[in-house]
């Protein structure tokens, strides 16, 4: 009895239904047919078939609406950041080890783009922020130049 929800529903016949998801997902006709075990001539017939044509019509079309639906997150900051590192370290060009350390850098705010930005201590090293803290706010040889003796714009620096 042929199915009369058109294509929602899966197929009656087993091999038929196989056979709708196999083209479905985009598989050609000789493929899809050894897949489920019958002749290309059997197939063809099938394919002329109303329940059929629906059926994979609408599994195409579920196809493309799961394609179109965000994909969650199952990713995080840390796992970028490791992933990075490993690049770095150990990636096999210099171009993509160059790129990951550049990116690295950024997110660690270790380029200011501005000197407002090194006056907050964006670009400093563990060391020369463990210095200024250290020394009463003095600024660290290496920025001098740029900052001048006491260019900070805070007196506190945070102890993590």
């Amino acid at each position: 009895m042929p199915n009369t929800n058109f294509g929602s529903d899966a197929l009656s016949h087993p091999a038929r239904e196989r056979y709708a998801q196999f083209r479905a997902d985009g598989k050609k006709q000789t493929v899809a047919s050894k897949a489920c075990g019958f002749s290309l001539t059997a197939v063809k017939r099938w394919e002329k078939r109303a329940d059929v044509k629906a059926r994979i019509a609408f599994l195409v079309g579920e196809t493309s609406e799961k394609r179109k639906q965000l994909r969650l997150i199952d990713i995080n900051r840390n796992d970028i950041i490791m992933g990075l590192a490993d690049v770095a370290r150990e990636g096999k060009s210099e171009r993509a080890r160059v790129a990951a350390w550049s990116t690295l850098a950024d997110i660690f705010m270790l380029k200011p783009k501005s000197l407002k930005e090194l006056q907050e201590f964006y670009g400093w090293s563990v060391e020369e922020i463990q210095y200024f803290s250290e020394t009463g706010g003095k600024i660290p040889p290496r920025l001098k130049p740029l900052l001048g003796d006491g260019g900070t714009t805070t007196n506190d620096v945070d102890e993590r």
